[in-house]
């Protein structure tokens, strides 16, 4: 194949071919040197830049920050009202008053969706028995069946979680848009103003036509229909960005110098391309930035679909802006489970950072750590920013967030895969806010569609749960899917009918906030 053809071919898989062909590039000649994760230490909660966000509080801010931050964002209001009228250099605010306040403002903050690609691990063989064969074996059918169900779907679109009949749950993108409009119904009970929780996005070449229509659609299904008008627009006008491909490579042990790793489709050859990471939003995203602080917010939450447990935090909300730090990013203890993803170290120079396990970080390193006892914080793929600050830093965060190389072997074969992380970030950003959150609240994540069905707690009475080895992963079960109920009777407006969840309709919602207040809405 010529290069004219690879390119012609690039285009067609909406690949980026400069960025492709610069990476091969690099990669042959030596010259693309990810920097070292150099690891001080794995550090605990420190209640000063890694906040337990965790029960009732209360939390101490710092009252001149605060005060800061309060006259910037509201200039004619006195800060006394949040902060209270004692003159100490710290203040104890309590969970409600947070969450108040974080209520306010999430009418000046969007929130922001970080969709991937086509689920190509999610629903992968290989990658799906990463656990083991004894746990494979007892979800084997599932798997089987809803990998051919959700062939070729985003990841956002396939069901967040599994009914007690085995019939396929809500998608994950749909209880997101249902927490956005009760959270907007909410804020406009207690009278708040501004834009609205604003949902906007980042797709990709194969995932945005798809979620083009699933939007449209949303509009009229029963979930979300008298919802909707308490969302700032149409759901088929969300802020939406599209993010290139990148194409892939041959792996190092197939020998040098490395080439494009190309697929046979239709008796074709085509490169095999994949999203480059999430960690290009800071570059593709930038426009839909800008646009977002023209029109009044000041505030942008950043995560991946597959989250159930992503959602906005009034409490977190609150925390950031009162600190007047530039972002802050959840973490919750690592469990046997969280293989695929990222922890929190701390650089030689002290400052905090995230590396990807087996991508950044050894995980034999990592595994060390906690045999040793040392608590380990696991990236839960949520960020908040301050959005002027952010926009300001994107051309120093675009030039310097690190390319990351990852070997594969998955069905379609052996193959090198280079990523930007977006978590990285933080090594970036000048002092960070970390919160410990509670991983079966605000971390249910989706990784493989094994985890899925562990969270949807199906086949307890499966006898081979019973196993000593087996054992933990049927208790792990049951803590996620405590979690998943909680999200489904709190945040997601639903109620248990039978072997189903149904969702609660806008006058049943809107009498739970006059009745009870929106507590139920953070988490």
């Amino acid at each position: 194949m010529t290069e004219a053809d690879l390119r012609a071919r690039f285009a067609e898989v909406g690949a980026d071919w400069e960025l492709s062909q610069s990476i091969l590039t690099r990669l042959n000649d030596g010259t693309l040197n990810p920097p070292a994760v150099m690891v001080a230490e794995f550090p605990p909660l420190d209640g000063k830049q890694i906040l337990d966000l965790r029960g009732d509080g209360p939390w101490s801010v710092s009252r001149s920050k605060a005060e800061i931050a309060l006259l910037q964002l509201f200039p004619e209001e006195d800060p006394g009202v949040i902060l209270g009228k004692n003159t100490g250099q710290t203040v104890l605010l309590d969970g409600p008053t947070l969450e108040s306040f974080g209520l306010r403002l999430s009418q000046i903050t969007a929130f922001g969706i970080l969709n991937g690609g086509m689920a190509t691990s999610y629903t992968d063989t290989k990658k799906n028995q990463a656990l083991g064969a004894g746990l494979y074996s007892i979800y084997k059918n599932d798997l089987e069946q809803m990998a051919m169900q959700n062939e070729g779907l985003p990841k956002g679109l396939t069901p967040a979680f599994v009914q007690e009949d085995g019939s396929p749950g809500p998608t994950y993108l749909e209880l997101k848009i249902r927490v956005l409009c009760q959270i907007n119904l909410a804020a406009k009970k207690a009278g708040f103003s501004g834009p609205g929780l604003q949902l906007f996005q980042m797709t990709s070449h194969s995932t945005q036509e798809k979620l083009k229509q699933a939007l449209a659609s949303y509009e009229s299904i029963p979930s979300l229909v008298d919802l909707l008008p308490h969302s700032p627009g149409f759901l088929n006008q969300t802020p939406t960005a599209i993010q290139n491909l990148v194409g892939t490579f041959t792996s190092g042990k197939d020998g040098h110098p490395r080439k494009f790793f190309t697929i046979k489709k239709d008796g074709r050859e085509l490169p095999y391309a994949l999203p480059g990471g999430h960690g290009q939003n800071f570059r593709v995203l930038r426009t839909v930035y800008t646009n977002l602080q023209k029109a009044g917010y000041r505030y942008a939450y950043l995560g991946n679909v597959d989250n159930l447990g992503y959602l906005p935090s009034l409490k977190g909300m609150a925390l950031l802006a009162l600190s007047g730090a530039p972002a802050a990013f959840d973490f919750a203890f690592k469990t046997p489970v969280d293989v695929k993803g990222g922890v929190l170290y701390r650089e030689l120079s002290g400052n905090l950072n995230c590396a990807d396990i087996g991508v950044a970080i050894r995980a034999d390193q990592v595994a060390a750590a906690e045999k040793s006892g040392t608590p380990v914080l696991f990236n839960c793929a949520t960020g908040l920013f301050d959005l002027n600050r952010l926009i300001a830093d994107l051309d120093r965060i675009t030039a310097v967030l690190p390319v990351r190389l990852s070997d594969q072997d998955k069905d379609v074969g052996r193959y090198t895969q280079a990523e930007q992380v977006t978590w990285e970030v933080i090594g970036l950003l000048d002092h960070p806010l970390i919160f410990g959150i509670e991983k079966s609240q605000r971390f249910l994540a989706a990784k493989l569609l094994i985890d899925c069905l562990l969270t949807s707690g199906l086949h307890w009475d499966d006898p081979r749960f019973d196993q000593p080895d087996l054992a933990p992963f049927r208790a792990l079960s049951a803590g996620l899917n405590a979690g998943l109920t909680a999200l489904l009777e709190g945040p997601f407006g639903y109620r248990a009918e039978g072997k189903h969840w149904i969702p609660l309709s806008e006058p049943e919602i809107s009498r739970r906030i006059t009745a009870g207040g929106w507590s139920f809405l953070s988490v």
